[in-house]
C-alpha cells in the first residue's frame, strides 16, 4: 500500500506528531494524522474510545475476538487497545503487518519504547493482548501491488521473519525486560558484577602470592630442619661407639695411674740409691705422663 509506505516515510522517527493541541505526541495524534491523510474526519476522545466514537460512515468496526486466528487486521486499519495500556487510556496506531497471532504497528508514544520522548516506530506485538477491535478505512486502497499475498511462499517466509522477532521481544518482556534501555541497564549490572568479580580474583591472586611466598620460606625451613635431624641421627648412631671408647679411655688412665703409682712406690723404696738413678728414675716417670696426658 504506497500511502502506507509514504507515510511511515513521512512521519517515522518524529515526535511531537499531532494534528491539534491535545493530541500532539500522543498516539491518536499519529492515527489523528492517518485519517487525515486518507480524507477522513478524525476521531476525538482516549485511545480505548475509538470504536465507540467511530463514524460508521467512514469505517467498518471490528471487534477482536481472541479465540478467532482467522481473524485480523488489515494493513492501514486502526488497532484500539484497552484500559490496560496507556495507564488507563488505551493505545493506538496503525497496521503494518499482522496474522492472527501477532500485530506490526506504526504507532506513537508506545510505552515500551526504549525512546523517552515517544517518537513514531514500527513495533512488533507478539499476541492480542488488550486489543479491543479495529476500525477499517472505508476509503482504504485495495491495491496489493506492494503487499504480500497470503498463505504464499514469500508470504510465509515475511511471517516466521515477524513471528522470530515477536516471539524473541517476547522472551525480554516475560524476563522483565521492557525496552532496549531495560537491557542496557542489565548488561551495565552484569559488567559491574564482573568487575567487582574481577578485582576478587586479582586480590585472590595476590593473596595466593604472598602464601606461596612464605610456603617457599617454611620449605626452606623444613628442609634446614630435616638437615639438622638428619645431622642428629648420626650423632646418635655415632654415640654408642664414642661412648664405648670414652669408657676404654677411662680404663687405659686408670691401668697407667696404677702403674705410675707402682713406679712411685718404687722410687720412695729406692731413696738410698745414688743420685743418677734416682735421676733416671724420675726421667722415666715424666716421659709417661707427657705420653699418656696423666696429671
Amino acid at each position: 500500500m504506497e500511502e502506507l509506505i509514504t507515510f511511515i516515510n513521512q512521519y517515522l522517527g518524529k515526535t511531537g506528531v499531532g494534528n491539534t493541541d491535545q493530541n500532539r505526541g500522543q498516539c491518536v495524534g499519529l492515527v489523528s494524522l492517518w485519517m487525515d491523510t486518507l480524507n477522513i474526519p478524525h476521531e476525538w476522545g482516549n485511545a480505548k474510545d475509538l470504536l465507540d466514537n467511530a463514524d460508521k460512515n467512514y469505517f467498518t468496526i471490528v471487534y477482536n475476538d481472541p479465540n478467532n486466528l482467522a481473524q485480523y487486521p488489515p494493513a492501514g486499519a486502526v488497532l484500539v487497545y484497552d484500559g490496560t495500556w496507556g495507564n488507563g487510556v488505551g493505545h493506538t496506531g496503525i497496521v503494518v503487518f499482522s496474522t492472527g497471532t501477532i500485530i506490526i504497528l506504526f504507532e506513537q508514544n508506545d510505552t515500551r519504547s526504549d525512546d523517552p520522548n515517544g517518537a513514531c516506530e514500527v513495533m512488533a506485538h507478539p499476541n492480542y493482548n488488550g486489543v479491543i477491535g479495529w476500525l477499517i478505512p472505508k476509503n482504504l486502497p485495495t491495491t496489493t501491488s506492494d503487499c504480500l499475498v497470503p498463505n504464499t511462499p514469500e508470504w510465509q517466509t515475511k511471517y516466521e521473519e515477524i513471528v522470530g522477532k515477536a516471539g524473541k521481544y517476547d522472551a525480554f518482556v516475560s524476563d522483565g525486560y521492557n525496552s532496549s534501555m531495560d537491557i542496557d541497564s542489565k548488561i551495565k549490572g552484569m559488567q559491574d558484577t564482573i568487575d567487582s568479580l574481577n578485582q576478587i580474583i586479582k586480590d585472590k591472586n595476590a593473596q595466593i602470592a604472598g602464601l606461596n611466598t612464605s610456603l617457599s620460606t617454611a620449605d626452606g625451613q623444613i628442609n634446614g630442619l630435616k638437615m639438622q635431624v638428619q645431622q642428629q641421627t648420626l650423632l646418635a648412631q655415632q654415640l654408642p661407639e664414642c661412648q664405648k671408647e670414652r669408657d676404654q679411655a677411662i680404663e687405659d688412665r686408670k691401668g697407667l695411674q696404677d702403674q705410675i703409682t707402682a713406679l712411685q712406690g718404687k722410687v720412695t723404696g729406692l731413696s738410698g740409691t745414688s743420685y743418677k738413678t734416682v735421676n733416671t728414675i724420675l726421667l722415666v716417670q715424666e716421659v709417661l705422663r707427657r705420653l699418656f696426658h696423666l696429671n
